[in-house]
């Protein structure tokens, strides 16, 4: 009984080291993120007002978003090198209504076409590079 207990130790210790070793130290074979991602954003030359602009990679499946304000973004985090999809959401209500209350109306946003709203139909993409890349992103009409 006494060294079937002493196998099943040595069996959960090796099984949480292999867990926190992991595989070449990136996150289940993704790359290592590296590229720190900040940028404005325009509409026929004038700064986007507000709005919510998406980054998503397919191959590995990294996505990422940051708030536009005055046309100016960061996200939060870094993502790995590699080509990415880029797409502006409108921007989205950020505070509960109270109980009881209607939500305030969302307007829609004049100064984000239809077509970069979704990841598909988006023509924008952007090549990120290990450190900082500051983009400049231009929707057209």
């Amino acid at each position: 009984m006494k060294q079937v207990r002493n196998t099943l130790w040595v069996a959960a210790t090796v099984a949480v080291a292999m867990t926190g070793i992991g595989c070449g130290g990136s996150s289940g074979g993704r790359p290592a993120p590296s590229a720190s991602v900040e940028g404005t954003l325009t509409f026929n030359g004038s700064a986007v007002a507000k709005g919510i602009v998406n980054f998503y990679q397919r191959e590995t499946g990294f996505a990422a978003s940051s708030p536009v304000e005055s046309g100016s973004f960061k996200l939060p985090d870094k993502l790995p090198e590699g080509n990415f999809q880029v797409y502006v959401t409108a921007p989205t209500i950020t505070q509960a209504p109270e109980p009881g209350k209607t939500p305030p109306p969302i307007e829609d946003p004049k100064d984000i076409p239809q077509k970069y709203r979704v990841a598909e139909t988006s023509p924008l993409t952007a090549d990120l590079k290990s450190g900082t890349n500051s983009l400049k992103l231009e929707l057209a009409p």
